[in-house]
């Protein structure tokens, strides 16, 4: 389902000019490595582990959305490897809780100084490979 939906969004935000690609590209390899990760070590960890993973992820989302910090305007995006690694960890955090991870690339471009609108949409074009990606590394785990 995930897969569908999030190509639908991803549509909709390319027909409005809102999803910065070449954002997408320098994030989407460490991305879709992050989620297989995720998709490999889930198999082997505790029940438990995940629900707490969940728990602790849950309330952090609504803490950073609490506080609502502005960041300072000349922050920018990193460089590749700096892409890459927050792709990957954004990749397996998604993964072990079920999502497309705009819950965390739209903070993280926020806090890079995207306008709202450019974070939203470069968040949508993020999703569809993290969908295609989980449901391949799933699908292969037997999960």
């Amino acid at each position: 389902v995930m897969v569908f939906t999030t190509f639908s969004s991803m549509y909709a935000q390319h027909k409005k000019h809102a999803i910065d690609w070449a954002s997408v590209r320098r994030m989407t390899q460490g991305m879709i490595l992050g989620v297989l990760l995720g998709a490999v070590s889930a198999k082997y960890m505790p029940k438990l582990a995940l629900q707490v993973f969940f728990i602790a992820f849950l309330a952090f989302i609504a803490l950073k959305t609490l506080r609502d910090s502005k960041p300072k305007p000349s922050r920018t995006l990193p460089e590749l490897p700096g892409m890459t690694a927050v792709g990957t960890l954004f990749g397996a955090a998604s993964s072990w809780v079920g999502i497309g991870g705009g819950s965390l690339s739209v903070p993280f471009l926020l806090y890079c100084t995207f306008p709202a609108h450019r974070a939203i949409g470069t968040s949508s074009g993020l999703a569809w490979p993290i969908a295609i990606a989980g449901t391949i590394g799933y699908f292969a785990n037997g999960l």
